[in-house]
């Protein structure tokens, strides 16, 4: 094929069996870096698929409804690769759960905000392999330039911003690039987040505790056991803490 293209003197008169029009402009420069990959990677033989991008979308719209769900493999590969501790992330993800489930209804949320969360969950302490310091912003930066199989783009951005706003200051997430029904879903699922993994704090293998939780517009009250809030002190302050950001992005805690 290589031979036979360079024989043609311009690229409008390149020719070859079942090659359309529309095609001949970049078949070459296609032709070129295949056979670049041919050379490099020592390939000897290649043969073709019939599938092309639209039955892969088919493929993968359907996995996402059994076992073979993609985005599944990706997260677990993610958890695998930056050696997440499965056992804590497993306990964010049970609390962030719990709390959607208690406040789905009074914040409009839906079953993809469900799946997106919980992605968020697993992965959100993916930037500990990097650093301790600011690692939500690590783990941020690895979702946002990896490639993440199964994932749009804008379900990559979003999982991204996600993990950025687990932790520390809130009030400044780049949520101006989203719409503001987007935006306001965003920060209501990352609040929620950042009391699945102040819950999950400091308990080091201890019970969970028993909880309930209520929301409206800018309010979220937590509700715990008589005196289980004063006999865990650690948990205590990293609620008060939690509270300082919260009313820094509009929102108010209260945990009883």
């Amino acid at each position: 094929m290589k031979q036979k293209a360079l024989t043609f003197k311009h690229i409008n008169s390149v020719r070859f069996p079942g090659l359309k029009p529309d095609r001949q402009a970049i078949f070459p420069a296609g032709l070129a870096i295949l056979t670049a990959c041919f050379d490099a990677l020592g390939i000897e033989h290649m043969h073709y698929s019939d599938g092309a991008l639209r039955e892969g979308v088919l493929h993968d719209m359907l996995g996402r409804d059994s076992h073979e769900n993609v985005r599944e493999r990706t997260i677990n590969a993610l958890m695998s690769r930056y050696h997440v501790n499965g056992q804590l992330a497993a306990h964010v993800m049970s609390h962030a759960r719990n709390c959607f489930n208690m406040v789905a209804g009074a914040w409009q949320l839906a079953e993809k905000d469900l799946e997106l969360l919980t992605w968020a969950a697993r992965v959100c302490r993916i930037g500990l392999d990097i650093s301790h310091t600011h690692y939500h912003r690590h783990g941020a930066y690895l979702i946002d330039n990896s490639d993440l199989m199964g994932f749009s783009k804008q379900e990559q951005q979003q999982l991204a911003l996600l993990i950025r706003g687990h932790r520390r200051s809130i009030s400044k997430l780049p949520l101006s690039n989203w719409s503001k029904e987007t935006a306001r879903r965003l920060m209501r699922l990352t609040i929620l987040l950042r009391i699945a993994n102040v819950l999950t704090l400091g308990l080091d293998g201890e019970a969970q505790p028993e909880y309930s939780m209520s929301v409206s517009r800018s309010t979220i009250s937590l509700f715990f056991p008589d005196d289980w809030i004063e006999q865990h002190p650690l948990t205590a302050a990293n609620f008060a803490e939690e509270r300082s950001y919260l009313s820094k992005a509009g929102f108010k805690l209260v945990v009883t």
